[in-house]
């Protein structure tokens, strides 16, 4: 559809009827008139050269065009889409109804077809509709969707606000007189805290409806854990939020398979707890934890698959000549991976057998290397490097010669650093080396954030390797001096993590910290790897990702097979939160001018607004203008005399 900046402007075309009118009012017939002087000369035969009526009617549409052309590049010629949403009396209407998993409770569907049918009956027609779940819908298509529209009906996922106020906004076309944005919605905390927008300078009024503003409190599921018990049986964890401020008494039931289990609970106000359940460990499958029907039922039901899952594999490759360190290694670290791992299901299997020994080798999900050295075969390094590629960590100490063993990691394509010494504060009066505090964007920052990180700082290290790593190198631990203690290298899928210190007390005190065992297995399970999971818990609304298969995306709640992996897919959370936000601070968010928070995109209204064509009519003009220059050039005239 092609729309005008400035529209007023197209009158000017009216005035290209001026030429054509004085052309034809100077139009006359020439009169010959005889001189008797002249009558012996013999008519000329000289070609007269000049234009016919045709070729001059030419040139005054190639004119005419030219004007034109330059009256439409003045008056902003844009291309707007389709879906474009039309103006009924110069006035535009956008109505963006919530229909976020939260907008099913409270009572609010009820609010949601009163307000929606004061909206229509009050709106002149013209109106658009966007909700966070389907299309934009301009015009006609959208009256008629919000005329049918079922507020029961909603979707079990997290809504985005600030992308369907983008979307929304799009919608509008430059030249609309007036325009209004019209929302209705609970504005739940955990959808609408970061929404923001410039409506106010983008000329777009707003008017916001809250629904379910008068809303109690609210009993949900957090979640579900389940870790191996003695005697082959198996803890289940049913985690629960009371939100109601008042105490709660409430019966939990367990589905497994065709069994079924009842616990009684008393939640205190505003308190968080756990129903507990032994199970024997069975082939139990599918499973679901729930309990009674309250205000809001989306989060009274929690899928999960009760399955074991396969046990991972850690493995450690010691010196073969007995090394008292690395062997003191292996039991720090065992030891820290034992520990991380026991209230969970999977557990993992340590083991000792070299490579080529090993025949579960493609189920190790991690080696260990202490005291990495000369004495690693390079057909072990090549193994190494293969698990590592395909997705693995490769978890690395120094050995005796720190030199030599830098120049395998190099010669190996496993790290680039040059060594710059061995450093030690032992022995010579000075202070143990210390932890550098960690940045937000470190990827340990959240793990040690306040007091959890106090541990940590406090590790004292006597002696590591001096390096300056080059490259594709992320420094995860420094020193105080910008030392790095811990380096991680991406290879392939997988990661090479290098300690520049040991685990043993003359080298660091850093397995004794209790900051060991987080640091261990953030270590395993960490760092952004995407290991394939075989029982992914995902949030209505979100994607797993298939290797060459098809997506799967979470679109209701349940328990579900895709491909190998079986996926137990629930309603987010954040949606159970009972909190709202002022509409006040809603509108002064969307109302105000100013930058958009850091999870938002900035938002221009100039963009929305289509194509602009100004250009090409710009250089249509330029054309019809190099053309009639051409045209009206001066030529060479002959003349023929007897």
């Amino acid at each position: 559809m092609l729309t005008f900046t400035y529209p007023w402007l197209l009158w000017g075309l009216a005035g290209l009827a001026l030429p054509v009118l004085a052309h034809m009012v100077h139009r006359h017939t020439t009169k010959r008139l005889s001189f008797p002087s002249l009558r012996f000369i013999r008519i000329s035969q000289i070609p007269r050269k000049g234009r016919s009526w045709p070729t001059d009617l030419l040139l005054l549409l190639l004119r005419l065009l030219l004007l034109a052309a330059a009256i439409i590049c003045v008056a902003g010629p844009r291309w707007l889409p389709q879906d474009a949403i039309p103006s009924v009396n110069g006035e535009e209407t956008i109505v963006f109804i919530d229909n976020s998993s939260s907008m099913g409770g409270w009572g609010i569907p009820a609010e949601v077809s009163d307000s929606l049918l004061k909206v229509i009956q009050e709106e002149e027609g013209g109106l658009g509709a966007i909700t966070f779940s389907d299309k934009t819908l301009p015009g006609e298509e959208g009256f008629a969707f919000l005329k049918g529209y079922d507020p029961t009906k909603t979707r079990q996922f997290k809504g985005n606000p600030q992308k369907a106020i983008n979307e929304a906004i799009s919608l509008f076309s430059p030249e609309g007189a007036s325009q209004k944005l019209i929302i209705i919605s609970d504005f739940q905390s955990s959808d609408w805290q970061l929404a923001s927008a410039q409506l106010d300078s983008l000329g777009i009024a707003l008017k916001l409806i809250p629904v379910g503003q008068k809303r109690g409190g609210n009993i949900s599921i957090l979640g579900v854990r389940t870790s191996p018990a003695a005697d082959e049986k198996i803890r289940i964890w049913v985690q629960l939020a009371n939100q109601t401020g008042e105490e709660q008494n409430l019966k939990v039931k367990l589905e497994a398979g065709s069994d079924e289990w009842i616990k009684e609970i008393a939640l205190k106000p505003d308190q968080n707890g756990q129903a507990q359940f032994l199970l024997p460990r069975d082939e139990y499958f599918k499973a679901k934890a729930s309990i009674g029907e309250d205000v809001y039922a989306p989060d009274n039901v929690y899928h999960f698959w009760l399955m074991a899952p396969p046990a991972r594999k850690v493995e450690f490759f010691l010196t073969p000549n007995g090394d008292k360190i690395g062997e003191e290694e292996a039991f720090f670290l065992r030891t820290a991976i034992i520990s991380a791992t026991a209230n969970e299901w999977q557990k993992y299997l340590v083991t000792h057998h070299s490579f080529k020994e090993n025949e579960d080798a493609p189920d190790r999900e991690a080696v260990f290397i202490p005291g990495f050295g000369k004495h690693l075969k390079k057909d072990d390094l090549s193994l190494i490097l293969d698990h590592a590629m395909s997705g693995g960590k490769v978890v690395v100490t120094p050995g005796s010669s720190p030199a030599e063993m830098l120049s395998i990691l190099r010669e190996n394509k496993f790290l680039e650093a040059d060594y710059r010494g061995l450093k030690e504060s032992s022995g010579r009066g000075m202070q143990p080396y210390r932890l550098a505090g960690l940045p937000e964007s470190n990827p340990l920052g959240r793990l040690f954030a306040g007091d959890a990180g106090k541990d940590l700082y406090l590790s004292q290290v006597h002696k590591f390797v001096a390096l300056r790593p080059r490259g594709e190198i992320r420094t995860i631990l420094s020193l105080e001096d910008g030392d790095p203690l811990l380096l991680q290298r991406p290879l392939g899928k997988g990661s090479l993590f290098l300690f520049t210190t040991r685990f043993h007390g003359t080298w660091s005190d850093l397995p004794l910290r209790n900051s060991f065992l987080p640091l261990v297995r953030e270590i395993l399970t960490g760092f952004g790897e995407q290991k394939d999971s075989k029982w992914p818990r995902i949030s209505v609304g979100d994607t797993l990702t298939g290797n060459g298969t098809e997506d799967f995306k979470g679109n209701e709640p349940g328990l579900f097979q895709w491909n190998d992996q079986l996926v137990a897919v629930n309603t987010p959370h954040e949606e159970s939160i009972p909190d709202v936000l002022d509409v006040e601070l809603i509108s002064e968010s969307l109302g105000a001018v100013g930058s958009l928070s850091s999870k938002g995109t900035p938002i221009s209204h100039e963009e929305n607004k289509g194509t602009p064509l100004g250009p090409w009519f710009a250089l249509l003009a330029m054309g019809l203008f190099l053309a009639e220059s051409f045209w009206v050039r001066p030529r060479d005239r002959h003349s023929n005399e007897d």
